[in-house]
């Protein structure tokens, strides 16, 4: 939920480019749960790979790793 909150929040920023143009942001966020097989290796790898999920699902989103 906290993850969906931050994506929800960054996509409502309103930016401008530096010649005052409005431009949209968004973010990706991928998500794992530490496990007893883990080392922050193995982790941030599986963090990772939902990140790259979640972007190739459409960006914008919240993905958990498996």
């Amino acid at each position: 939920m906290l993850a969906e909150r931050v994506c929800a929040i960054i996509s409502e920023l309103k930016c401008r480019d530096t010649d005052g143009n409005s431009i949209e942001v968004t973010a990706s966020i991928g998500i794992a749960s530490l496990t007893a097989e883990d080392d922050a290796s193995s982790l941030l790898n599986r963090a990772d790979q939902a990140l790259y999920t979640a972007k190739n699902n459409g960006r914008d989103r919240c993905c958990l790793a498996k």
